[in-house]
């Protein structure tokens, strides 16, 4: 019932589905899609090898025609964009950390908005569409305003610091009364079953003895 030691937390980041939806949805032309195929060829080969060219199709001379996997070479085009986003993002914060700036210049520096969580605890879960959870564990361990290293994962890349420290603590009852009726009813349920357990095996040493 005991609520652990939970922080409030600021951040300044992109994650990998901001940075996607900043993507267009298709590039300016299909020679952009046909370069991507060619450099990422063997990804959307097909077991059976290379498809035949239909007649006015864009094909790589060795690999499937354009017109039969595009949509898979879109997504896969649209996912490395955004992924150069994120590189982008993180050298610019990692700029800005070696410059030295405070938290408020770094998101001026970068034209990223300062966002905070709510209240969490050491063990959190990912922040939706933001920090990782071993993003928040790494927070945790500096002291209160200090800035985290520029953390780059697949799902993004951010910068933290926490801003508050709500100590351990009891809550009141009546926000926890359900929790402790349940407590209090698995209790229960074990001591009588323990009782039962010792009864039942009493009864089978007698009959044992009585052979």
């Amino acid at each position: 019932i005991k609520t652990p030691v939970q922080r409030r937390i600021e951040y300044v980041g992109v994650s990998l589905a901001e940075a996607l939806a900043h993507i267009p949805q298709q590039p300016a032309s299909d020679a952009a899609l046909q370069s991507h195929l060619e450099q990422h060829e063997d990804e959307f080969a097909t077991p059976e090898g290379a498809l035949p060219a239909p007649t006015g199709s864009l094909q790589t001379p060795s690999g499937p025609a354009l017109q039969d996997v595009r949509e898979r070479v879109l997504d896969h085009w649209r996912a490395e964009q955004a992924r150069h986003r994120l590189m982008e993002v993180s050298l610019d914060l990692q700029d800005a950390v070696d410059a030295g700036m405070r938290f408020v210049e770094l998101a001026l520096a970068t034209g990223l908005m300062i966002r905070t969580t709510p209240p969490m605890s050491v063990s959190a879960s990912d922040v939706p569409m933001g920090p990782t959870s071993s993003m928040v564990r790494d927070a945790f361990q500096l002291p209160l305003g200090r800035l985290t290293r520029v953390s780059h994962e697949p799902s993004g890349v951010f910068v933290l610091r926490t801003i508050e420290e709500i100590p351990a603590r009891v809550p009141p009852f009546e926000q926890v009364r359900e929790q402790v009726r349940q407590l209090a009813v698995k209790a229960r349920a074990r001591e009588a079953a323990k009782a039962k357990a010792v009864a039942v095996r009493e009864q089978l040493l007698a009959k044992r003895t009585e052979g």
